[in-house]
């Protein structure tokens, strides 16, 4: 076998990137590392069975270069017999995306379309042609921009389960000597040579000043790097999902809430990876950097017992009455109200929780915070639950007399966050629970108590629709 071809397989066995009989799509662009690629694997495609096709994105960024790129793919196609999927955008259409540099929404683009290609032609994996010294000059582009190991390790073997790089640990001096060897053509993209774009300028002239000032072989060692820096990243994401769920955060949405002795507790590197993971959960899509999450961390371990960040994403995190709350912002005359059947379960996605209404006969259990019982003979339905509102009042149990809700969440110091979208039970008389937090006087079970109304409050994912089920 062809030593390029050989290391092509074993680099596909060892991570274990495609398997045999597989579906694969294989992006070309009609340059020397895509032509090689594909090449690679129509060559290795019989004996392992697999079906290959492939796809082509001209961006209408470089006219009629880009015409001729699409062309000579088409033709490359043809010849290797390999299906090929083709897309050709607007000329301009990339610019008009706001917030986006150009190389971002080209990314964008093209890997849009390549999921599309998948799609339709039933692949379960997408091969890409990076190879050794776009590693390498990866990694020290995320050097460049102070990346922690979360970023020194690059760009990924296998990506999502989809996305595979067969050419990552090949150097890009094999593929030039085995398209020679092969005497297969290939095109040049002018776009490689624009100084303009900092991966080319590292490219032509930081990579060759270090190999020949430095080290000789600064690509390999960078290599090295990225693949160390993957594999201690994969053993913090796994460190940081067991913290998650010892301290039951685990659940993903808003708002999330920790006890600073808690967080504490932990080593400040897996501190650092839990809340940065919270903040990249919560802000929607917006890039959450490197000093948000510090910002939050001196929030957390500061001296002040209190204080407020607002964060990209708009992500909120507060500190007060010893814990951490983050959450994403709400409109103020947000609210919600539901009718609540008896007996019956009602999810109320805007509290994270559902409550969970039934009749229930003495023996009574004792009532707990996440449990309330009421006389049901006292009770006059219809029942709802709905977000507090401003003026709301209530008789807490053995106080004698009303107070507002605003004053009893903050005697029992109740987050701000959740102040907006507490759940609050009530019938045609008023309100008859505060669901975890306080109980009415009113409807209270007694000695003379012949049914009761339970009713129970969960939590839910906080995605979950309103439902009602009987």
């Amino acid at each position: 076998m062809d030593p390029f071809l050989r290391r092509i397989s074993r680099t596909i066995d060892r991570h274990a990137m495609i398997g045999d009989g597989e579906r694969v799509l294989v992006a070309v662009s009609g340059g020397a590392d895509s032509v090689a690629l594909l090449e690679a694997l129509c060559r290795l495609a019989g004996r392992r069975k697999w079906t290959l096709s492939a796809a082509h994105l001209n961006h209408g960024l470089r006219g009629m270069e880009a015409d001729r790129d699409e062309s000579f793919v088409r033709t490359l196609a043809h010849r290797t017999g390999v299906p090929l999927a083709c897309r050709r955008l607007e000329p301009g259409s990339l610019r008009e995306r706001q917030g986006r540099s150009l190389e971002e929404a080209a990314r964008d683009a093209r890997y849009g379309f390549l999921r599309d290609a998948a799609e339709s032609s039933g692949a379960g994996r997408i091969a890409l042609g990076h190879h050794r010294g776009d590693q390498a000059e990866t990694v020290l582009m995320n050097l460049i921009g102070g990346a922690g190991i979360d970023g020194l390790k690059g760009m990924l073997p296998v990506r999502d389960g989809l996305y595979v790089r067969p050419l990552l640990f090949t150097p890009r001096r094999e593929i030039d000597e085995f398209l020679e060897r092969e005497g297969l053509p290939f095109r040049e993209d002018a776009t490689n040579r624009d100084q303009r774009f900092l991966r080319n300028r590292i490219r032509r002239d930081l990579l060759p000043h270090l190999a020949a000032r430095y080290n000789r072989r600064t690509e390999e060692g960078l290599a090295r790097l990225a693949d160390i820096a993957r594999r201690e990243n994969d053993f913090l994401e796994r460190a940081v999902r067991e913290a998650l769920e010892r301290l039951g955060l685990e659940r993903t949405g808003s708002p999330v809430e920790m006890v600073l002795d808690d967080l504490a507790g932990l080593h400040p590197a897996l501190r650092y990876r839990i809340v940065k993971t919270l903040l990249d959960g919560l802000a929607a899509g917006r890039r959450v950097g490197h000093g948000h999450a510090e910002a939050v961390l001196a929030l957390a371990e500061g001296l002040r017992p209190q204080g407020v960040l607002h964060l990209p994403g708009g992500v909120t995190a507060v500190r007060e009455y010893g814990r951490l709350l983050l959450w994403t912002r709400v409109p103020e005359n947000a609210g919600y109200e539901y009718p609540v059947a008896v007996p019956g379960r009602i999810a109320i996605p805007e509290a994270g929780c559902r409550l969970h209404v039934s009749l229930a006969d003495p023996p009574w259990e004792t009532g707990t915070g996440r449990v309330a019982l009421f006389d049901a003979e006292k009770v006059a339905l219809p029942l709802a639950v709905r977000a507090a509102r401003p003026g709301d009042r209530i008789r807490p149990l053995g106080l004698g007399g009303t107070k507002k809700l605003q004053d009893v969440f903050t005697d029992r110091k109740v987050p701000r966050s959740r102040r907006s979208v507490a759940p609050v039970l009530e019938d045609r008389g008023g309100i008859l629970w505060v669901a975890g937090i306080c109980r009415d006087d009113r409807a209270r079970v007694t000695e003379e108590t012949q049914h009761a109304l339970r009713v129970e409050i969960e939590e839910t994912p906080p995605d979950a629709p309103p439902s009602q089920s009987v």
